[in-house]
């Protein structure tokens, strides 16, 4: 099983991914959890795209869009850490995507890669 450190979550094996829809008045849809390997590896991928920028604090004027919480193996024989992320996809089909891990804090997703992440997130399972 791959590990890493703790500085880059995604160099870490994901091992689940949980998905919630987000509705315009806050609440929250069905959670759907993600636990097939060829998916977690493509979204693994998705998120390797995203240009993070630890350093610069954002606020949004509206809730997110989806909200996705991504569990990550840190170490063999110690229990799985999670990752929240709030994202919110924009009008020019790009994604803004705030991360409770304080070395990404935020970051963006170019077109393409928000067209796949949109794809795989919203699938009907």
């Amino acid at each position: 099983m791959d590990v890493a450190n703790e500085e880059n979550p995604l160099e870490k094996q994901l091992t689940r991914l949980d998905v919630q829809e987000v509705a315009e008045d806050g609440s929250y849809g069905i959670e759907v959890r993600i636990t097939d390997e060829k998916t977690l590896n493509e979204l693994k991928n998705i998120f390797e795209q995203v240009k993070w920028y630890p350093t610069r604090q954002v606020l949004m004027a509206s809730r997110e869009d989806i909200k996705a919480t991504l569990f990550m193996k840190l170490e063999e024989n110690k229990p799985k850490k999670s990752f929240e992320y709030r994202i919110w996809f924009e009008k020019d089909q790009t994604a803004t995507i705030l991360s409770t891990n304080l070395m990404e804090l935020n970051g963006t997703l170019d077109k393409e890669n928000t067209e796949i992440l949109i794809e795989e997130l919203l699938k009907k399972r």
